[in-house]
């Protein structure tokens, strides 16, 4: 197996390249997507009508469509009189039989309009005294006769998510801007007219229809109710307010759908690398007056299970140079490489409509920004929208003798091209790949090509159990590992600088503890002997020397081989003006020690690891520039190894800096992964 590390020279020096030709992309011949089924209804037949409801809706679909980039034909819609009972029960149910939806697959059930509480019959055992329910357009509050004009029960919902989560998963969003509580609609903002409500207030001694729904499973299962989901495992509730709170509507638009997409369409969400509970958390603080919710046992989990990315996470400025020339502020150092494809923006906002395409050659890359090719419509304000092409990632699929293990291999191997704008290629047999997945012994194993992590023990990442949807944004993580780990400038040393790792002295301020003993980055690498029981309580930090005559800005971050996360350690100050450098000609970067502002580094090893592989990688430039989206947590659950202890645009250059950093447990052999459950 060659060694696809670059070489590591000196304390300092570039990681080259060792890759050899182009590989073989692979051919999908399935694509796994994003379905969904969104709901919205503003004229009610006989309830109260709402105004905002179908512009919601309306909002989620041009979400789903313009940012993730989901087929029309994925998405099934109903507004109005479109979503009279009968039809939202059908197509409900129909996700279940669908054939295009494969197992695993993103689903996302949207819900806007009244909801409603209600009291529940007597005979009915494992249920509350009252039943929430979402009310289809032609509900009628003035009879519990009629099948198709009651509610839908939560029990009813509840009952079809599970049977959906049996037959395709239980990556399932439901999302509901509504509200159930009668209370809800006497807030002094609707009695003065200001907003309205999303909940009906039914009349008093009304009660559901006896023979509703009236399914073994729905009654005697003792099934919650869908808004008291913090335990369901069939989906993921994010809810637009609390069970007694109003789910309000002003200006035509719901404050939750409003406040939801205005964050997931920011160009710095990454959705696959966000859970429910932090999104939940990010808009909450948006809305005055209600508190969304994320409810369910995997509430935790990334959106989507990771299986979706933005269709752009970053936008960049297009502007005109002293030459008149148009030039995008992004370039070789922020990860642009020949063949990337951009779509031109007139606005700040990844879901307008592009105005103009253009692809980027070798010869309009420069080191921190790129020429747009003459003949490319550019409106007076504009921005650059990444859409795919760049770094490939090469994974080696081994086929397994288990059918069950190889077809999930066959699917990953699959949808890993199709979805990912062809980030991924398959590795040749020559052993060019970076990882290679295999199944063993009932899991999967992801082995690691690393030289450094290979020379120190470290073969392959945590063992993942034989799901897809556990294995699939373990890979999405590792391409943007990859990605940062490996791409270096087209000019080699143009920056000089230096990397130390020093123990710190032990003080009560932090601030005051100093380097003593010897460097510890020794021929390039920098080893941390760790105690027998994992720990090590020596603190650390680093030094950044400058070799060159330039000023210099610094982002420094360090990539965990054992977790696949990427820390941020150091970044320039950033200022609407002028942002002073972070190294001037022979200066001297202090991090986690002295003046640095960030406390000193420890050290430790999890439970049955005993080694544990980390790259600190330097990003250094002539010009500020914003490396933030680089950051990025772990895809595992587990803890990671280290921690911190309590103008006009002109040229400029870039360089980067590895250097790996070792921890091996002292006093037993070493062990390899463990098996874990995730």
């Amino acid at each position: 197996m060659p060694d696809l590390n670059r070489k590591v020279l000196t304390t300092g020096s570039k990681i080259q390249s060792d890759r050899g030709p182009t590989n073989t992309v692979i051919q999908p011949q399935s694509r796994a997507g994003l379905f969904a089924l969104v709901v919205g209804i503003n004229d009610y037949q006989h309830a109260t009508k709402l105004s905002g409801c179908v512009a919601d809706a309306q909002d989620i679909v041009s979400y789903l469509t313009s940012h993730l980039a989901v087929p029309v034909d994925h998405i099934t819609t109903l507004y109005n009189e479109e979503a009279n009972r009968a039809n939202i029960l059908k197509n409900l149910r129909r996700l279940a039989d669908d054939t295009p939806i494969a197992k695993d697959s993103p689903i996302i059930i949207y819900y806007a309009g009244h909801g409603a509480k209600a009291v529940a019959p007597n005979d009915w055992d494992g249920t509350e005294n009252q039943i929430e329910m979402i009310l289809p357009w032609d509900f009628n509050p003035k009879t519990n006769t009629v099948d198709n004009e009651q509610g839908i029960l939560d029990i009813t919902l509840r009952s079809i998510l599970d049977d959906l989560a049996e037959k395709k998963g239980n990556n399932i969003t439901v999302i509901l801007d509504s509200c159930h509580s009668a209370s809800c609609t006497r807030t002094d903002e609707v009695e003065t007219g200001k907003v309205t409500s999303r909940g009906l207030e039914l009349p008093e001694g009304y009660i559901i229809k006896p023979s509703i729904d009236a399914s073994p499973r729905s009654r005697l299962e003792k099934v919650s109710s869908l808004h008291k989901s913090d335990g369901a495992a069939s989906h993921v509730l994010l809810a637009a307010c609390s069970r007694d709170e109003t789910a309000k509507e002003e200006n035509g638009r719901g404050r939750f759908t409003s406040a939801l997409t205005r964050y997931l369409r920011h160009p710095k969400t990454r959705i696959d690398s966000i859970t429910y509970d932090q999104v939940i958390n990010e808009v909450d603080v948006n809305i005055h007056g209600q508190t969304p919710h994320s409810e369910g046992f995997h509430s935790q989990r990334y959106l989507f299970n990771g299986m979706v990315k933005s269709a752009g996470c970053i936008l960049h400025s297009i502007r005109r140079n002293q030459k008149g020339e148009f030039i995008m502020e992004a370039g070789e150092a922020h990860g642009i490489m020949p063949g990337a494809e951009f779509d031109v923006l007139p606005e700040y906002d990844p879901t307008s409509s592009a105005v103009g395409k253009f692809l980027v050659t070798e010869d309009d890359l420069d080191l921190l920004y790129t020429f747009v090719p003459k003949g490319t419509q550019i409106p007076p304000l504009a921005w650059a929208l990444h859409k795919h092409g760049g770094y490939q990632l090469p994974i080696k699929f081994e086929s397994s003798e288990e059918e069950n293990a190889n077809q999930i291999i066959t699917q990953l191997k699959n949808t890993c091209v199709q979805d990912s704008k062809e980030r991924f290629v398959e590795g040749s047999d020559d052993g060019d790949y970076e990882l290679s997945v295999t199944y063993q012994n009932g899991f999967i194993a992801i082995e690691l090509t690393d030289q450094q992590c290979l020379d120190a023990g470290l073969c392959c990442l945590p063992s993942l159990p034989l799901q897809y949807d556990k294995i699939y944004p373990v890979l999405n993580a590792a391409y943007h590992f990859f990605w940062h780990l490996r791409r270096q400038p087209s000019q080699a040393d143009v920056l000089p600088v230096t990397l130390e790792a020093w123990q710190l002295s032990k003080a009560r301020i932090a601030a005051k503890r100093m380097p003593i003993g010897d460097n510890l980055c020794r021929d390039g690498v920098v080893r941390i002997p760790i105690n027998f029981d994992g720990t090590s309580s020596a603190h650390f930090g680093y030094k950044i020397v400058n070799r060159s005559t330039e000023n210099l800005y610094v982002w420094m971050f360090s990539f965990n081989f054992l977790d696949l996360s990427i820390r941020l350690l150091h970044k320039p100050s950033f200022s609407n003006q002028k942002t002073d450098p972070c190294l001037r000609p022979g200066g001297v970067l202090p991090v986690g020690y002295w003046s640095s502002g960030t406390g000193p580094r420890t050290f430790s090893l999890p439970d049955g690891q005993d080694v544990d592989v980390t790259y600190l990688k330097l990003f250094v430039s002539t010009r500020c520039i914003d490396l933030s989206s680089v950051e990025a947590i772990s895809p595992f659950s587990k803890v990671r190894a280290d921690g911190e202890a309590d103008t006009d645009l002109s040229e400029g250059q870039w360089d980067a800096y590895c250097v790996p950093v070792i921890q091996e447990r002292q006093g037993q052999p070493k062990l390899v992964p463990p098996l874990t459950d995730h």
